[in-house]
């Protein structure tokens, strides 16, 4: 048993050491390049947020105006603008009272609780800076990823291209699944079903070969005439 495990470490061994590094590149929309990876390293091209925003809705104020504000003891504010979640914090304002924190009592602010400079604001830059490295050569791109180089203004990307992998199915007995009923001694095809999924699911583009019998001539001509792809996996044939 530990013989056989050896083997299996050595042939995946060799197998890893004669594979090589893909370096063909595309661009993509940031929009279609879910799973694909990132060829360089993609850098800001702007803040974000890319202005002091408000994070809440309620009052933009001078935080000074609203020291000691408490329930028992609130601050009367003359000097606020309402604000929206989202909003661009007017010049001159620094913090945001909350709605639940505060009640207009005609043209004065009645604030219960007080905002300490930069309170519920997003500051310019907060969550990203412009230059700073978004992600790394080599990185995956998930859903989010592409969500925050759109928010950043980043439309598109150079990705690696995806490998282009055959599969030849290879053995007398096989029927392509649903051609026909099966005869005595006859299977179904289906490891080569599970191969091209799983080759798809880790971002290849794959192709399949009609199934070739247990000829070493046919299997020859059929590896001969997809020499153009970047692997090809042979399934049987020993």
């Amino acid at each position: 048993m530990f013989k056989r495990f050896s083997g299996a470490i050595a042939a995946r061994r060799m197998l890893l050491e004669r594979c090589l590094p893909l370096k063909d590149i595309e661009e993509l929309s940031a929009r279609c390049a879910l799973d694909r990876v990132a060829a360089e390293d993609i850098r800001s091209p702007a803040n974000l947020p890319a202005f002091d925003r408000s994070a809440m809705d309620g009052y933009a104020v001078q935080s000074a105006d609203t020291k000691g504000a408490r329930p028992s003891g609130p601050r009367f504010i003359q000097d606020f603008i309402p604000q929206r979640t989202g909003m661009v914090v007017p010049e001159g304002y620094d913090a945001i009272v909350m709605l639940e924190d505060a009640r207009v009592r005609g043209e004065v602010l009645e604030v219960t609780a007080e905002a300490h400079a930069y309170k519920n604001v997003a500051r310019t830059g907060e969550d990203v800076m412009e230059g700073d490295m978004v992600f790394r050569e080599g990185h995956r791109l998930r859903p989010p990823d592409l969500a925050l180089l759109s928010a950043l203004g980043i439309e598109r990307i150079r990705v690696y291209a995806k490998p282009a992998v055959v599969i030849i199915p290879t053995g007398g007995e096989l029927v392509d699944i649903g051609a026909r009923r099966l005869e005595p001694g006859e299977a179904y095809e289906i490891n080569g079903l599970m191969a091209r999924l799983y080759i798809e699911k880790w971002g290849a583009n794959v192709r399949k070969t009609e199934i070739v019998s247990d000829d070493a001539e046919r299997i020859r001509e059929a590896i001969s005439s997809n020499l153009d792809a970047d692997m090809i996996v042979i399934i049987g044939g020993t």
